[in-house]
């Protein structure tokens, strides 16, 4: 995007002035997105925040009925300042909102946890939060599902916000040494040259989007668990007396750093590929992952009469890639196949093995996509645009993202006919076997 990186409240205030988010409409989206958080949480309260010059205006709501708060009394403006995870276990025992209008009257807040929201991962624009009248501990498993929705409500803001960075410096560097070298091969052709470069500068544009978009969703994720690290850390020094929670803590400070590193590997394999491919990357249980995303749409489940049947036939089950994109596809895959069928019809997800492929097929109620919106959704060789762009539908943009982590595991995903009105998503993965020694080892170099 066209603009500088803030490097002081009122810049950031002025960005927020020329972009107008307070306008936004799409309030059914922002409360659907908050209400998830709560049910999540178990909290009363869930709120999409943006942090004004003048107030707290709260753009999605749940268990909460005023549309701002003032700055005095903001939580989340402290998250937004600091750009950071806040989570206050019991304000009461805190001592900078202890006497905070919020805390010694409605809604009496003793559990808050917010979460910065970032338009092009850089500029605090509000948070996500959750607060509750009673107090008590986040889990890893919260995390993980505030996490994800953070994720959701920031693509919609940016593409509200619009488009995405151009063609960088470095960019234009490569494309001139590209057209250099291919300039010897059209001499005498004009026209040939020029559409030559315009292929070149799509190519590479396309490329660059690709690697941009994977690399910002993964720096995305290392940044909130980073809060995490903080706030666990934070709570170790404040409460050393307290053995039991402290021997909990450290076991989920580990789990986090584990998490860190598996991020910055997966990150610098994308970058570091011309294509933005995974390569070189870890073995990822597949079957985990999707159980994972499950449990994060448990609530979702929970509303509905129809069946939703995980069925795993895979024997050998893993992958190669990044455990969070994999998750991250499986969420968004379960949830906008909940919003896009009736509450009493059965959906079905089979995992199996074949040939040295790993299926994935989603069976649900729906006709099958005719042939050039199919090609929208899954073709991602097209205009940048197309990812970060506000589309009609919140599941076409849902799937263009799938698709996108999808290449990048050097995967597959298409709509089939299941006949009797069923359609079937259908995703390949290439497998990961173990030679002799039990290591994993790509597909490609199986009987090299």
């Amino acid at each position: 995007m066209n603009f500088e990186t803030p490097a002081t409240e009122q810049q950031r205030l002025a960005l927020l002035d020329r972009w107008q988010l307070a306008d936004l409409v799409d309030v059914e989206f922002f409360d659907e997105i908050a209400n998830t958080a709560a049910l999540l949480c178990e909290a009363s309260t869930g709120l999409i925040s943006l942090v004004t010059r003048f107030e707290q205006c709260n753009i999605g709501k749940f268990g909460f009925e005023h549309r701002s708060i003032d700055l005095d009394q903001s939580f989340c403006s402290q998250v937004v300042v600091n750009k950071r995870m806040m989570i206050v276990e019991d304000a009461t025992e805190h001592p900078e909102l202890v006497n905070n209008a919020l805390v010694t009257g409605p809604p009496y807040i003793r559990f808050y946890v917010g979460i910065p929201l970032l338009v092009d991962n850089r500029v605090a624009v509000g948070a996500l939060c959750v607060f509750d009248h009673k107090p008590r501990r986040l889990s890893i498993q919260e995390r993980a599902g505030l996490m994800a929705l953070v994720h959701h409500v920031e693509q919609k803001l940016h593409a509200a916000v619009g488009g995405i960075e151009g063609v960088t410096i470095a960019a234009n560097e490569a494309l001139a040494e590209l057209a250099r070298q291919a300039a010897p091969e059209v001499v005498g052709s004009q026209v040939k040259f020029d559409g030559l470069l315009v292929e070149l500068a799509r190519q590479y544009e396309k490329r660059l989007s690709h690697k941009t978009f994977l690399s910002t969703m993964l720096l995305t994720k290392m940044r909130l668990h980073l809060g995490f690290l903080r706030a666990d850390t934070e709570w170790l020094g404040k409460n050393r007396s307290d053995v039991s929670q402290s021997v909990r803590l450290h076991d989920e400070i580990h789990w986090t750093l584990d998490m860190v590193d598996q991020l910055a590997e997966a990150n610098q394999a994308i970058l570091g590929d011309p294509e933005g491919k995974l390569r070189s990357s870890t073995a990822v249980s597949f079957g985990g992952v999707v159980q994972k995303a499950r449990s994060s749409i448990l609530q979702q489940l929970r509303l509905r009469t129809g069946s939703f049947v995980v069925t795993q036939k895979a024997v050998e089950d893993h992958v190669f890639g990044d455990p969070t994109l994999l998750e991250d596809f499986a969420t968004r895959i379960f949830a906008m196949t909940l919003r896009t069928v009736e509450p009493d019809s059965d959906i079905e997800v089979v995992i199996e093995n074949r040939g040295s492929d790993l299926i994935m097929e989603v069976y649900s109620d729906g006709e099958v996509p005719p042939e050039p919106v199919r090609k929208r959704l899954f073709e991602m060789h097209t205009d940048s645009e197309v990812v970060l762009t506000d589309l009609a539908h919140e599941w076409e943009r849902s799937l263009q993202l799938c698709a996108m982590i999808i290449e990048s595991h050097e995967g597959s995903i298409d709509f089939r006919d299941a006949g009797a009105n069923r359609r079937c998503l259908h995703v390949t993965l290439p497998t990961a076997v173990q030679d002799a020694s039990g290591q994993f080892m790509a597909p490609d170099t199986i009987g090299g």
